[in-house]
């Protein structure tokens, strides 16, 4: 849609993913039925394409919102792109830019959440503890109702995108905060208390000798009691 100059915002759901791409290209499956997985075209105004690298923040604050205000659920984001509830992983995020030479055509963000006991794969294959919504409520959930609230939510964050109350919101939100963490990135681990975020969205540890500023990429962050592989 981007390539063939889709104006949007576009969005586009699937009830069912078998050739789903997550981080990294990792195989994203989602089982008919059981998961929220849709992927939101949008075009950033002059301001916001300089801020590019927050907009997994923004995915992640939105969804954090709407879990607590539709559904009483207390999620947190696991930076960069997780949502946590009671520290397993339930959704993740993948924003990718979209360019033309050096012009940008639009952001695609990409959004799977789980939502029924279907949406779990085999205990075997998991490589961080997961969990779906309705675990945590006596009622089904509407994925379509969710949807129309997720969407919303981003649509209005993104004005606010970087600005002082954002960060500060989307800090609160952080897993791990104030506690020790280790950053893994291929054989290199860096191990310090998580800080926050700053308005670059770089993730701030102290190491016990300073503050280190670590950028997003194809890295793990974990908590330093976690016991679970590389996800």
């Amino acid at each position: 849609l981007a390539d063939t100059g889709e104006s949007g915002p576009a969005l586009v759901a699937a009830d069912a993913q078998t050739s789903g791409r997550g981080r990294a290209n990792r195989r994203w499956i989602t089982n008919p039925g059981s998961s929220l997985a849709f992927s939101l075209l949008i075009h950033p105004a002059g301001s916001q394409q300089a801020k590019l690298q927050l907009f997994s923040a923004l995915a992640s604050l939105a969804v954090c919102r709407v879990l607590n205000r539709q559904l009483g659920i207390t999620a947190q984001i696991k930076w960069p792109n997780d949502i946590l509830i009671n520290r397993q992983k339930t959704a993740g995020i993948l924003c990718e830019a979209v360019w033309a030479g050096e012009s940008l055509q639009a952001v695609v963000i990409g959004i799977g959440i789980n939502v029924t006991k279907g949406s779990l794969p085999v205990e075997s294959s998991l490589q961080y503890p997961a969990t779906y919504l309705e675990a945590h409520l006596a009622d089904s959930v509407d994925r379509t109702s969710l949807l129309v609230n997720i969407v919303s939510e981003i649509l209005t964050l993104k004005d606010e995108l970087g600005i002082e109350r954002f960060m500060n919101e989307y800090n609160q939100m952080l897993a791990f905060k104030d506690e020790p963490v280790r950053i893994i990135m291929g054989e290199s681990v860096t191990g310090g208390t998580l800080v926050g975020s700053d308005p670059s969205g770089n993730l701030i540890l102290d190491t016990g000798t300073g503050l280190t500023a670590i950028a997003a990429g194809d890295l793990h962050l974990r908590p330093e009691t976690s016991t679970t592989g590389v996800c």
